[in-house]
């Protein structure tokens, strides 16, 4: 399902003048919002609509970097938090063990938060990193 053309852009700030353009790499010809940023730089997690082997709708991504002064490297897919419904990540803890989502129930009513089972496989994939 398109959005409207979405990707994910950073903003600089430089000599009083702000700047923007979209992040390497992580942007393709689908849909990339909902981005959240680890405390470190190096962990991006967004939400996209790309697809996904054995995924459907909105997924949680997520790609990495060495230090903050390369590019991400190519996302992948956060396989333990996405399925058949819509997701997409909202907060993680200044200590990467906690990705909190927002996530399209089956009955269609929009969920926030880190709930059951997808709180704990979201706590053993972070910290298996």
């Amino acid at each position: 399902m398109p959005l409207l053309g979405i990707d994910i852009w950073r903003a600089t700030f430089k000599g009083g003048v702000w700047t923007g353009a979209k992040v390497p790499v992580v942007n393709t010809n689908a849909e990339e919002f909902a981005p959240v940023l680890s405390k470190d730089g190096l962990t991006l997690y967004f939400g996209s609509d790309a697809a996904a082997l054995g995924f459907a709708g909105i997924n949680v991504w997520v790609a990495k970097r060495a230090t903050t002064a390369v590019d991400f490297s190519p996302p992948a897919v956060l396989t333990s938090v996405s399925s058949a419904s819509d997701e997409q990540p909202t907060w993680i803890s200044p200590d990467d063990c906690r990705l909190y989502l927002a996530t399209q129930s089956p009955a269609g009513r929009r969920q926030a938060g880190c709930l059951g089972r997808v709180a704990s496989e979201v706590i053993a994939h972070l910290a298996a990193q």
